[in-house]
């Protein structure tokens, strides 16, 4: 099942989800995002201009992973090693790099 990371409105804080569940907020602090359709029924390709500082680094993960499944998973196994789903930017990034320092190229 495919997996999102985002930004929760309105914090901080990262999280990893599925991408199936209409209500991928749903441990935000705000607790009450929960838009009225699934994701996959709104998805869309955004233009350049409409992207903001925390897209960037999806951006950059998403180029670096290059659609290649193995190295999402390695991210998600490191992911689940941490405890809670939340993270704040600093430690995705961390994964990220600590990833690429092992060898493995992202």
């Amino acid at each position: 099942m495919p997996q999102i990371l985002f930004k929760v409105p309105f914090t901080d804080k990262w999280q990893l989800q599925a991408l199936k569940h209409k209500r991928f907020y749903k441990d935000a602090e705000m607790n009450s995002y929960e838009p009225a359709l699934s994701p996959l029924y709104r998805i869309r390709r955004v233009r350049e201009d409409e992207l903001t500082k925390d897209d960037e680094m999806l951006v950059r993960f998403s180029k670096e992973l290059g659609g290649d499944e193995e190295k999402a998973r390695v991210f998600y196994d490191e992911w689940s090693k941490l405890s809670g789903w939340e993270q704040s930017e600093e430690v995705v990034v961390g994964i990220w790099e600590k990833l690429r320092e092992e060898g493995k190229e992202y």
